[in-house]
């Protein structure tokens, strides 16, 4: 006995072939697609794992902040602030030593004019320098304060 489909059980079958290959085409779909998410995590966690090590490199020894990236971070932006605070207090200590120095030679000036006019009222003998010597001996306590 041979087997004649009618058009509606032919229409059923051929459908069910259709949704079968189209089924396959969906798993391969899926398959690629599982396949390339798979190799983007792993690129993205070997990422990470550099980033992990770039970070602990940073540290003295770095084995203290093993996976522990904010305490890594934490060390790293504590040292670099550390780091500006000490720059900063530099800075003014120089400006501040600058400053000194600068004054310090002024003095300077003003005793060596002080000291030639003792020398020329000294060798003189002049009344008319009296002024000067007041002065000159004012600056001289003045320094040696």
């Amino acid at each position: 006995m041979s087997e004649i489909l009618t058009d509606w059980e032919f229409g059923n079958v051929l459908g069910r072939l259709t949704c079968d290959a189209r089924s396959l085409e969906v798993k391969s779909i899926l398959r690629a697609h599982d396949a390339a998410l798979r190799a983007a995590l792993a690129a993205a966690e070997r990422e990470r794992d550099e980033a992990r090590r770039a970070i602990e490199s940073c540290t003295p020894g770095g084995s203290e902040f093993v996976n522990d990236p904010k305490a890594c971070a934490a060390f790293i932006t504590g040292a670099r602030d550390r780091a500006h605070e000490m720059v900063k207090r530099g800075v003014v200590r120089a400006k501040a030593a600058e400053s000194r120095a600068e004054r310090l030679a002024e003095a300077m000036r003003e005793l060596l004019a002080a000291f030639v006019c003792l020398h020329n009222a000294a060798s003189t003998g002049d009344a008319e320098q009296w002024v000067e010597v007041q002065a000159a001996r004012a600056v001289l306590a003045e320094v040696g304060k």
